[in-house]
């Protein structure tokens, strides 16, 4: 498939995975801060087991309001739904042609979530692999989700 634009995050894995599927397109990359991932604050590089055990309290809150729960230091899913859905129409806006984003699995969820009308409380229920597709068609200001999660 064509593609004309690829962004991804300026996050290194995000970048790095761009610049592999850019290379035979001979595309350059669009990096934007607003496509990183979720900002976990002083969670940020631990496991949920650890997060547990250090923050335990924290953790539970998290687990009773996942959309509006901020770890010290970082951001909500609500917090990053507004900045990522406002990106996506600014890509959509600034391109023309097939664009490829490459993501993060939250920030994946968040703009599945958004285009399948899903509550953000459910973003865990949209399955997002390493490394899968997902194909979103855009048409007349309305999307149509053609893959979700599929091996590539």
């Amino acid at each position: 498939m064509p593609i004309s634009t690829i962004f991804c995050s300026n996050l290194r894995r995000s970048a790095e995975t761009a610049r592999i599927i850019a290379a035979p397109h001979g595309l350059e990359l669009c990096a934007r801060q607003d496509l990183r991932e979720i900002g976990l604050g002083e969670w940020e590089g631990l496991t949920f087991d650890q997060v547990q055990k250090i923050f335990p309290q924290a953790y539970e809150e998290r687990g009773r309001d996942l959309v509006h729960f901020r770890p010290p230091g970082g951001e909500s899913f609500l917090d990053c739904a507004f900045r990522v859905i406002p990106a996506l129409y600014d890509m959509l806006h600034l391109t023309r042609g097939n664009i490829l984003i490459v993501g993060h699995a939250g920030v994946n969820r968040i703009l599945l979530s958004q285009i399948m009308g899903k509550s953000a409380e459910n973003l865990f229920e949209i399955a997002q692999d390493y490394g899968c597709l997902n194909m979103i068609l855009y048409h007349d200001f309305s999307f149509k989700l053609q893959v979700v999660n599929a091996s590539v």
